[in-house]
C-alpha cells in the first residue's frame, strides 16, 4: 500500500524541480509518511508524548489534565504511581509549590 502511494512520484523521471520535496529530504519523507499512514507504533509514540508533555504557561489546569488523560490512556502497563509521577512532574512550579 506504501509503495503505491508513492510509485508515481518514485517512477516520475520528468523535470526533477517539480518532484515532491519528501524526495530531497528524510524528514520530509518521515513527514509524509505519518501524516498519510498514521504513527507506526501509536503505543511508542503515546509514550514519547506522555513522558514529554509540559503544562505550559498559557494553559489551564483543565487543558493539561485533558492532554495528559488523552495520552495515558493509549499507553500499556503504566501504573498508577508513573501515571501520578508523570503527572505531577509535567505541571508548572507554581503549581507544585501550591500542591505542596
Amino acid at each position: 500500500m506504501t509503495l503505491e502511494w508513492f510509485k508515481l512520484d518514485l517512477l516520475n523521471s520528468g523535470d526533477s524541480a517539480d518532484h515532491p520535496c519528501w524526495m530531497d529530504s528524510w524528514v520530509h519523507f518521515v513527514a509524509e509518511l505519518q501524516s498519510t499512514f498514521g504513527p507506526h507504533n501509536p503505543v511508542a509514540d503515546a509514550e514519547h508524548q506522555l513522558k514529554h508533555l509540559q503544562m505550559k504557561d498559557s494553559y489551564c489546569v483543565t487543558q493539561y489534565i485533558i492532554d495528559f488523560n488523552h495520552l495515558a490512556l493509549q499507553v500499556q502497563d503504566y501504573g498508577d504511581g508513573t501515571l501520578c509521577h508523570l503527572f505531577y512532574s509535567s505541571l508548572l512550579d507554581r503549581l507544585k509549590d501550591e500542591i505542596a
